[in-house]
């Protein structure tokens, strides 16, 4: 009722009930407009962002699967980063760190979160979300073949 009368803004209602909202407005308001963003465990609520986005059918487990199945090294974690088709990762970082490991060994979600540093820029992280942005390939037409 609040928002309806005019008594609470419209930024402040939608971040009320729905808490990526924050997040949202971020790659909003702080990434090209041709961004392209796949979301991680958000569970299809992408519908505030103005940018491209994509979540698959799994909403982001079979994503994390693909990143511990390719952290055995560099190149294959790019390529795998690099083939989601995407310039930022939207992640809700509870779900994400719970299952990865929940289906992979220690040593392995060790492996991926030391490659997310080193092939992405964390660029937002509060309320359980973060967004990642992927840095550029640095031999991207060969990698390209590849995929």
């Amino acid at each position: 009722m609040t928002y309806i009368l005019n008594k609470e803004a419209r930024d402040a209602f939608i971040t009320r009930h729905n808490s990526s909202y924050a997040a949202i407005k971020y790659i909003n308001e702080h990434t090209p407009e041709n961004a392209r963003i796949r979301l991680v465990f958000l569970a299809g609520r992408g519908y505030y962002l103005d940018r491209i986005y994509d979540e698959g059918a799994s909403y982001g487990m079979t994503d994390v699967i693909g990143l511990a199945n390719n952290a055995h090294d560099d190149r294959s974690f790019q390529r795998y980063l690099y083939s989601l088709g995407c310039t930022h990762l939207l992640v809700r970082t509870d779900l994400y760190l719970k299952s990865l490991q929940d289906n992979s060994t220690p040593e392995t979600v060790d492996r991926v979160l030391q490659l997310m540093k080193k092939s992405t820029d964390v660029i937002y992280n509060t309320n359980g979300y973060s967004i990642y942005r992927l840095r550029p390939l640095k031999d991207q037409n060969h990698l390209k073949d590849q995929i």
